[in-house]
């Protein structure tokens, strides 16, 4: 079974390199940040789908995690 999961601040140095391993390694993710140019850069680097959204509403966070099994 698949998990899905989550990569925030994918646009940072050690979520560009975890989203560069995955990708070589064929897993699926979502990337998420908050800068929509930079997440939109990746995503056509890497074809994965993305998330835009800070960290100021803990209830708009919950109700984002509630669709993955994992967080990084």
């Amino acid at each position: 079974m698949s998990k899905r999961w989550l990569v925030y601040g994918a646009t940072g140095y050690t979520g560009k390199l975890i989203v560069a391993e995955a990708h070589k390694r064929g897993l699926e993710l979502v990337m998420a940040g908050r800068d929509e140019d930079k997440l939109k850069q990746l995503q056509q680097q890497y074809q994965y789908d993305y998330l835009c959204f800070n960290l100021s509403s803990r209830q708009e966070i919950a109700q984002i995690l509630k669709d993955f099994d994992l967080l990084l």
